[in-house]
This record gives C-alpha cells, sequence and structure tokens, in this order.
C-alpha cells in the first residue's frame, strides 16, 4: 500500500474540509453526520462560521473552539501526506465515489478512506463473516461460499480478520474476483499484521475500506461499527461459525436492522461454534447450505437453474427443429471447435468470444458491452468455463481458454 502516489482524482474542497472536521478531537462519524446536515457548506465551518449549528443538539462551545482551530492545525496536512504515502483516497458522502448503496442507511459514516478501488460492480456484495478460530468445517464452507459468490459475479465483503474473513478473502481472489475489507482501524497499519500481503493483494482486486483516520490503532469498540459497515455494504450477510457471544453476531443484528437476508451456516450440533449459527437460525435467519441459497436470498437465479436452461432437451426421433428454437450449449460437453468459432455457440455466449479475441477483458467492462447485470453474465459465463471456452485471470479478467 505505501509508495509515491500523485492523487490523480483531486479531493474536493468540500471533501477536503469535510476531512479537517474529522480530524479534529471530538468529532467521530456520528457528530460529522449531524454537522453536515445542518451545513451546507462545511469549509464556513473551519472558518468558524456557527451559525447555522445553533439548534445542533449536544454542540459544545468548547467543541466549537476546536472547530474553529483546525484551519490552523497541522492535523490536515499530515493526513493528505498519510493519503499519499499508502495511496489512500477520502470518500465524502454525497461527492462521487462514495458508495451510493449505503448513503440511505442510518449512521453510516460520512467519510470513509479506500485503499485501491470501489467499483460500481461493488454494490452487488455479499459478506461472509464467521470466527476468528474457525473448524476445518468452517474454513471449507467459507471457500466454497466466496469461489461460488465469486464466480456469480458478486463481490464478497468481509472485515480481513483472521480465520473466516481472511479465508473468504483469499477465496474470492482464488476464484478471480473482487473483494472488500472494511477495517476497524486507519488505513496506514494492517490488522493483524499477518494479513499485510493479503491486503496488498486486495488493493488490485477491491479495496479497503475504513471509516477512521490513517493513523487510528484497533481498539475494541470500534469493531461494532466496522461490523454494521460490512453489512451496509452488503446484499446479503453469511454467517459461517460463531459462538453464542461471538461479535460475528453484531453484524447479524446490524444487518437485521439494515434490511439485509440474513443467512446462517447449520454446523454440528455439539460443535461450540454452531452455537451461534443455530441461534439465528432459531431466531428466523435463512438456512445456508450453498451457493444457491445465497443467490435466492437476494433475488439472484440460482446456478442450477442457470446451468438447467442451458441444456439442450432431447429432441424426439424424427422431429424437426423450429427456427425459432433457440440454440443451447451444453457445459458438460466439451466444445468442439470450429473454423470460425466454437461448435453451437450463439446469442451472448458468441458475443462473449468475439470480444475476447481481441485479448483480455474485465468483467465489468465485458458486463458494459453486454448490457448485462453482473448476474446474468454470471450465468452466460458458467458454461463458458465449464467447457474451457474461457478461462479467469487474477484481478477480474477473462482470456479465450483452450478450446475458444
Amino acid at each position: 500500500m505505501s509508495g509515491g502516489w500523485c492523487m490523480s482524482v483531486q479531493i474536493s474542497e468540500r471533501t477536503r474540509a469535510i476531512l479537517a472536521l474529522r480530524l479534529v478531537p471530538g468529532v467521530g462519524p456520528r457528530t460529522l453526520g449531524a454537522l453536515l446536515e445542518h451545513v451546507a457548506d462545511p469549509s464556513r465551518l473551519i472558518q468558524g462560521e456557527f451559525g447555522e449549528l445553533a439548534d445542533v443538539p449536544n454542540i459544545s462551545k468548547a467543541l466549537l473552539e476546536k472547530i474553529s482551530q483546525a484551519a490552523k492545525s497541522s492535523a490536515l496536512e499530515k493526513e493528505l501526506e498519510l493519503l499519499a504515502k499508502h495511496r489512500v483516497m477520502p470518500l465524502a458522502m454525497g461527492e462521487s465515489g462514495y458508495p451510493e448503496g449505503i448513503t440511505a442507511l442510518d449512521g453510516m459514516p460520512p467519510l470513509l478512506y479506500l485503499a485501491g478501488e470501489y467499483m460500481p460492480a461493488d454494490h452487488r456484495g455479499v459478506a461472509i463473516v464467521g470466527s476468528r478460530e474457525p473448524t476445518p468445517y468452517g474454513r471449507r464452507v467459507a471457500q466454497r461460499l466466496a469461489t461460488g459468490l465469486a464466480r456469480a459475479g458478486l463481490t464478497v465483503v468481509s472485515g480481513l480478520a483472521r480465520g473466516i474473513d481472511g479465508v473468504a478473502h483469499e477465496a474470492a481472489l482464488e476464484a478471480g474476483g473482487r473483494t472488500l475489507a472494511v477495517l476497524a482501524n486507519g488505513l496506514s497499519g494492517i490488522y493483524p499484521p499477518e494479513h499485510a500481503d493479503l491486503a496488498k493483494r486486495i488493493c488490485r482486486s477491491g479495496g479497503l475500506l475504513s471509516e477512521h483516520p490513517m493513523g487510528q490503532k484497533p481498539q475494541a469498540g470500534l469493531f461494532p461499527s466496522r461490523n454494521r459497515l460490512i453489512s451496509g455494504l452488503s446484499l446479503a450477510v453469511i454467517v459461517v461459525e460463531a459462538q453464542a457471544k461471538s461479535g460475528t453476531l453484531h453484524t447479524a443484528t446490524h444487518a437485521a436492522e439494515q434490511g439485509r437476508p440474513l443467512l446462517a451456516v447449520p454446523g454440528p450440533i455439539d460443535s461450540p461454534l454452531s452455537e451461534g449459527c443455530h441461534k439465528l437460525l432459531r431466531e428466523g435467519a435463512m438456512v445456508c447450505r450453498g451457493i444457491d441459497d445465497v443467490l435466492e436470498a437476494i433475488g439472484q437465479q440460482p446456478l442450477a437453474e442457470a446451468i438447467a436452461i442451458k441444456v439442450a432437451p432431447k429432441r424426439r426421433r424424427g422431429a424437426v427443429a423450429s427456427q425459432a428454437e433457440p440454440s443451447f450449449i451444453n457445459p458438460v460437453e466439451s466444445l468442439a471447435p470450429a473454423p470460425s468459432q466454437p461448435a453451437g455457440l450463439t446469442g451472448p455466449g458468441l458475443e462473449i468470444w468475439k470480444l475476447l479475441g481481441n485479448g483480455p477483458m474485465h468483467l465489468e467492462v465485458l458486463a458494459d458491452q453486454l448490457s448485462l447485470n453482473p448476474g446474468a453474465l454470471a450465468q452466460v459465463l458458467f458454461p463458458l468455463e465449464l467447457g474451457k471456452v474461457v478461462r479467469r485471470l487474477p484481478g477480474g479478467k477473462l482470456e479465450l481458454g483452450a478450446k475458444g
């Protein structure tokens, strides 16, 4: 994350002012949100113009005095230096780049810090959370779910913690997908430190997000708000393993409050790490038996159905194909190459083959070219990948495969 970096995207004056306010001692995310609700131009606060704050509760004279000193403080310049050093971009609510999906949720931070890239496709994220000390079963399930989500064109969201979080991030990257990690500390450091290399790889195929200033150290009290943000950034939350009083259940609570589908993975009845998931299931969480349960929960066609509709039905002996009858690709059989194109390739599959003939292409660019959402694109790609017409590359790219 470190290294020279010139801010190719200039920070707006509004974002700069919000950044300065956030650095004032006593101005946390909620106080900052209250200030911004009552002030059209936050730079006026930095200049000591407080007339618009007359009706704002819990804003003391002592705090206003600290805000008035912000313009003279060296804190902002030091923060900007750290942003440049670690290639981090501040994202202010209402400005370009801020995740649109969380703006309407209560309690979302007005300012986020981003290392890496947040793309429009990341609006379709699914959170995988769980124990920091999972069983082999929990690791296996988290890996399979993250792999399935990535292959379905969904972004895997988690918290970079030891255990299930790390497994989910790793599996998403291995599958050529995107992943977002939300941290409970500033982005000038990585916690836990053994995930520093993982964090670098996430920045190349996703991003690190935090609501805290760059130098903030991890503290126990910061993890609940981190969990709230994980849930907010996701279409659904999956709990893989958790003890009865696990902090992971905070994320589940936030999911329920935010109206996000909550899924829990059942486990062995004699395992303490199954108690939290079984508690959630008793309280109404959806059972997660595999990727299709997740896709159904977010309103996306299950992969099993997506494959089935692409397999050609057996034609009666002597029947003649109608001109209106669609062509099917059988994902089980190898696609035999033809002089100009793979045999049986039609529709969007043919368009993908043509586009990739010009070289590797990112999934998002491919979706834009075909006017398909990530879920629809994933359904088209699945039989093509199975038939080795296309294959995935690191960083969310595709290229023609052995039979393309």
